[in-house]
């Protein structure tokens, strides 16, 4: 038995940098912008430490999906897997 998949989603990552005049160098990347901001009061004040200051961009990365390990096949125009695959961890989801 053989159960839909879900699409590819993009993902948004929040790269930190350290910067100064003259160079920059990446510190940190964040899932996620609520822990970025909860991060940023430490991340100021070890970066002013070193006479740097912190930026930070949105990047988008296409997710890794799990299931391109799984025994699947395209009906439809979607592509299925095998539950098996799915509920037994077959595949590592965590990819």
């Amino acid at each position: 038995m053989y159960t839909r998949l879900p699409r590819n989603r993009i993902d948004m990552k929040v790269k930190v940098y350290y910067e100064s005049n003259s160079h920059s160098e990446e510190v940190a990347t964040f899932n996620d912008e609520d822990t970025y901001i909860k991060c940023l009061p430490s991340l100021e004040a070890e970066a002013k430490k070193q006479g740097m200051i912190v930026t930070e961009s949105l990047v988008e990365e296409e997710a890794t999906n799990w299931f391109h390990e799984a025994d699947k096949i395209l009906s439809g125009g979607y592509w299925y897997a095998k539950i098996t695959d799915i509920e037994l961890g077959n595949v590592n989801k965590y990819n």
